[in-house]
């Protein structure tokens, strides 16, 4: 018995309802460079694809359906250590049967292969069915969701078009309407479900043809970005040329690839704590003398004592394209009561300065993008309408997201976006260390915690 044979033995003694009496035989074949193990699930052709070495906490992509159909993005992945899981339930259109039967498999999948809690959710065309009404249904156990062409409503397709009666078929035998008419009358299309989803802040990202004539945009990618954005939500969009489409513009060649899969690894890695609450490993400045650890927060300041000058503790690692979240809090009685989060900086020599992009914090200043003594000006700020949604008291705990990519910079206070900013200059620093700050001439009390970055 092979070594996979003796764990899905195992697997099936631990998990008997999701495993059959005898543990389905593995085939192992090459698929583009990669070891492919193909299995039968529950009457289903199943298989994983393994990476040469597995990438930390073992993120996957989960393709929905058409495994063979612009593998592009699935293969750079694995080569930076995703795996790949495929199981075929593709002719039921994502029927609630379907669904029960991906959450076997899911569980199944994570136990045999010690896989992620949160895939990637890859969908080609009719498979956007599935991963739409598989994300909804159950968000906690999605990371993203990349789709190609993808179908958003069974009365697009397949009803509209005239040479899909099969899968029209299906529709009516999986999902057990009566006739046409309820399939017209049914409310739980992929456009029916997307609250759940922007709830969730599922991060979506669609490859279309504007003149797919089988899947029309408008119908479907385009229409669900209208609805998501009325959430509150986005949809990231890329459009191929028309004039490389066939099959009724349909089909066309790969596009995006790269960002596509810098887009699956950015949400699926997993944050990784820069601060560890106890200690200052990682951290270098005036440790003693001005910053402490209080409560498991990088703590300068106090409400008794005035601090003279600014003052910052930064890593000592740099860090380029990335997305950093942490919560900050801030009091103090008088003075100029601020802080901040530097950015791409860097330490000015022989001096207590660091140059660089701060998030900037403090009243008047929370959300805001300032050029710490560089060009030592506000570079981007929310309007009033904005910061009345996101800004807590002073004194409360606040949550800061920051997200620094290419020439771009995002910023998000409390989970409202207050700063997207794209960099002119191609002469300033992509690349440098973070850092925290106490501002000097107030009395007052910073801290920082929960520090995490991701880096993309």
């Amino acid at each position: 018995m092979t070594t996979l044979r003796l764990s899905l033995a195992i697997f099936a003694l631990i998990f008997p309802a999701l495993a059959s009496a005898d543990p389905p035989a593995t085939t192992d074949s090459d698929w583009r460079g990669f070891t492919k193990q193909s299995f039968d699930f529950e009457g289903h052709k199943s298989f994983v694809v393994v990476p040469k070495e597995a990438a930390p906490g073992k993120p996957w992509i989960w393709r929905t359906s058409f495994p063979d159909y612009h593998p592009e993005v699935a293969v750079e992945l694995l080569g930076s250590g995703f795996h790949l899981a495929h199981v075929d339930v593709v002719a039921m259109l994502g029927c609630d049967e379907s669904l029960a039967i991906m959450d076997r498999f899911y569980d199944f999948v994570r136990a045999q292969w010690g896989l992620a809690a949160k895939p990637a959710l890859e969908a080609v065309s009719r498979g956007g069915l599935h991963a739409y009404r598989y994300a909804a249904t159950r968000p906690e156990r999605v990371a993203c969701i990349y789709a190609d062409v993808p179908v958003m409503e069974l009365k697009s397709w397949p009803l509209k078009h005239p040479a899909s009666k099969g899968p029209l078929a299906d529709a009516l035998k999986f999902y057990g309407f009566a006739d046409e008419a309820a399939l017209i009358a049914y409310d739980g299309d992929p456009l029916d479900l997307l609250e759940p989803i922007a709830k969730a802040k599922i991060p979506l990202r669609h490859v279309i043809s504007t003149n797919d004539l089988i899947v029309p945009s408008e119908e479907n990618t385009l229409e669900a970005k209208r609805r998501l954005e009325a959430l509150g939500w986005t949809l990231d969009v890329l459009v191929a040329d028309p004039a490389t489409t066939v099959t009724e513009g349909h089909h066309f060649p790969p596009i995006g690839v790269e960002e596509s899969a810098a887009f699956i690894r950015r949400h699926t890695a997993e944050p990784v704590a820069i601060f560890d609450g106890e200690t200052f490993e990682g951290w270098e400045g005036d440790i003693g003398s001005v910053w402490r650890i209080e409560d498991g927060a990088l703590t300068a300041g106090s409400l008794e004592k005035k601090q003279e000058k600014n003052n910052f503790l930064a890593t000592t690692k740099e860090y380029g394209d990335f997305e950093l979240t942490l919560k900050w809090r801030l009091v103090g009685t008088e003075g100029f009561v601020n802080g901040g989060v530097q950015i791409r900086s860097q330490r000015i020599p022989d001096h207590h300065e660091v140059i660089g992009y701060q998030a900037d914090l403090g009243a008047g200043y929370d959300g805001a993008l300032y050029d710490e003594s560089r060009r030592k000006k506000m570079l981007a700020q929310p309007s009033e309408e904005v910061l009345k949604k996101a800004q807590k008291p002073l004194g409360e705990w606040n949550e800061y997201r920051i997200r620094a990519e290419g020439s771009r910079i995002q910023i998000w206070l409390n989970g409202v976006q207050t700063v997207d900013y794209t960099e002119t200059d191609e002469g300033i620093d992509a690349k440098g260390r973070i850092a925290v700050q106490i501002h000097g001439n107030a009395t007052a009390l910073v801290q920082y915690k929960e520090l995490k970055i991701v880096e993309l």
